[in-house]
């Protein structure tokens, strides 16, 4: 069986960030690549797809995140690799006020995504296959620091 793929088509693994806070985000991800050949892997994920890092704002309470809003996104290009040598991919932003006396706005939560989206259309056939192993999924915070001299 041919499988097609559609321009435009997105793939999006969504976790959501309990208790989240102002603060400083990281979210790694350690993936290795594989498949049928490098030739096929690199066409898959050089031509057919992109591929990215997001945090994200849920912009309602079913926290769809085909709805949020990003706050944060990098690309990453993956790569054919060893499977005991996973490449890192980050992404990172302080997400809290710079303003003495204003919070961030949490809104309906935050959320972090591997986001794959077809730029071109293609087509995938029963003898190929390019896929991506994630061997690592860390997301770090630090809280912004306090400045106990700010009265409001």
């Amino acid at each position: 069986m041919v499988v097609s793929i559609a321009s435009g088509s997105r793939l999006i693994l969504a976790q959501e960030i309990r208790s989240a806070r102002g603060g400083q985000y990281k979210f790694v991800v350690g993936i290795s690549g594989g498949g049928t050949s490098a030739s096929v892997f690199d066409h898959w994920f050089s031509e057919v797809l992109t591929c990215r890092l997001v945090l994200m704002r849920f912009a309602d309470l079913q926290k769809n995140p085909l709805e949020a809003v990003e706050l944060a996104s990098e690309r990453f290009q993956p790569v054919w690799t060893d499977f005991a040598a996973p490449k890192e991919f980050s992404v990172e932003r302080f997400l809290g006020s710079t303003s003495a006396g204003a919070n961030f706005s949490i809104g309906n939560g935050l959320c972090v995504a591997i986001i794959l989206e077809t730029i071109t259309p293609s087509t995938l056939s029963p003898d190929e296959s390019a896929f991506l192993q994630f061997q690592k999924v860390q997301l770090t915070f630090s809280p912004r620091v306090r400045d106990d001299s700010v009265t409001v």
